[in-house]
C-alpha cells in the first residue's frame, strides 16, 4: 500500500477477512520508511481465525510514521494451506487511518479560490450600497 499523496502519521491499519479453512493462517504488518527497500515488522503476528467477517487491526506506536514521505505499508500473509474443498481467504475494506497531508499546490489553489470569492462578494455589496456609504 503506497500513498502518492503522503501520509503524515499512520495510527492503525485494519481489514475484514473471511476464512473457511483454506488460505492463510497468519498476517503481520510491515512498514518501510525508505520507499520499500527494507521492511520492519510492527506489532505481533496475528492468527486468522476461521469464519466469516473477522476484523483484524494493527495499531502503530505513536510517532512511528510522522513525516515519512516514502512510507510503504505491507500486509504479509503466511502459513498458507488448502483442504481443496473450501473457499480461500476473502479480504475486504482495508483501512489505513492517519493524517493525510495535502500538496502545497492544493492548499494554495484553495486559498486563491476563497480570495476570489471574497473579492466578488465585495464588488456585489459595494454596488448595492448607496453612493454616500461607498468607500
Amino acid at each position: 500500500m503506497f500513498s502518492a499523496v503522503g501520509i503524515y502519521d499512520v495510527t492503525s491499519v485494519s481489514f475484514a477477512i473471511g476464512a473457511n479453512g483454506n488460505g492463510y493462517a497468519f498476517v503481520s504488518l510491515l512498514i518501510s520508511t525508505n520507499g520499500g527497500a527494507t521492511f520492519t515488522q510492527v506489532g505481533a503476528t496475528q492468527a486468522i481465525p476461521n469464519g466469516p467477517g473477522t476484523i483484524l487491526m494493527f495499531t502503530l506506536p505513536a510517532g512511528t510514521t510522522i513525516n515519512q514521505p516514502t512510507l510503504v505499508l505491507r500486509l504479509a500473509f503466511t502459513g498458507g494451506q488448502s483442504n481443496g474443498v473450501d473457499l480461500q481467504n476473502e479480504i475486504d475494506n482495508i483501512q489505513v487511518n492517519g493524517t493525510i497531508v495535502p500538496e502545497p499546490a492544493t492548499v494554495a489553489g484553495g486559498l486563491l479560490g476563497v480570495l476570489g470569492l471574497c473579492w466578488f462578494q465585495r464588488r456585489r455589496l459595494k454596488s448595492i450600497l448607496p453612493r454616500s456609504r461607498r468607500t
